[in-house]
């Protein structure tokens, strides 16, 4: 049965604390924090390991010793022929079965192609969006400066026609100008200011989590 209550509101946007400016020298591994540039670099190493397995089949699998530990007789008879495998030497492994392994290891080299271009794609997206966030960063810094004295020349005006309207040296037409002038100009730069909020945001986000370099709960990723 009360009243409503006033609605809370935070600063004006104007008012809205922005962020240390971008320091110089920012190293490119930040970079390497990025979750897309990390599962293209995880799902890289994992077809590389899928090479290796695939190679390793082809390598025969048998024993090298017999029952009173000397040498098994499949070793004997593996190079009976001179350094040809032996169809005889009874290997456990696959060993003889045509163009099934080879065919599995092009399959395997033909996706660690694609998880390298994968991640190829991934790192140049990066450099992009950071690139990209960095110069807006440093066009915004500068329309906003340039609108700001805008903005201040604008309100003197307004300022200046209600003194002369007072004095009665000019009529209220004059201060309706002045602020018509004034009103748009005042739109723009707020639009510009968010604008860089919202940019802050795009930056913190392509350089995989901002740029304070000294924060202690920021570790490098392991190589």
């Amino acid at each position: 049965g009360r009243n409503p209550a006033p609605i809370a509101r935070g600063a004006v946007l104007t008012d809205q604390f922005l962020p240390p400016e971008v320091p110089a020298g920012l190293p490119a591994d930040l970079l390497r924090r990025r979750p897309d540039v990390r599962e293209a670099e995880q799902r890289l190493v994992a077809a590389n390991a899928a090479v290796g397995v695939a190679m390793a089949n082809f390598f025969p699998t048998i024993s090298l010793t017999g029952a009173f530990g000397g040498v098994s007789t499949d070793v004997s008879n593996l190079f009976s022929a001179g350094k040809t495998w032996s169809i005889a030497a009874g290997l456990t492994g696959p060993l003889f079965t045509g163009l099934r392994l080879k065919n599995q290891y092009d399959a395997r080299v033909a996706q660690w192609e694609q998880a390298k271009i994968q991640y190829e794609k991934a790192v140049t997206n990066a450099f992009a969006e950071a690139s990209s966030a960095i110069v807006a960063h440093q066009k915004l810094a500068e329309a906003e400066k340039e609108q700001t004295r805008a903005v201040a020349a604008y309100r003197q005006a307004v300022t200046l026609s209600n003194q002369r309207y007072v004095a009665g040296f000019a009529g209220y037409l004059d201060v309706l100008q002045a602020e018509q002038n004034l009103f748009p100009a005042e739109n723009a730069l707020a639009q510009i200011r968010f604008n860089r909020l919202a940019n802050f945001v795009a930056l913190y986000k392509a350089l995989g989590g901002g740029w304070n370099l000294t924060n202690p709960s920021w570790s490098r990723p392991a190589p």
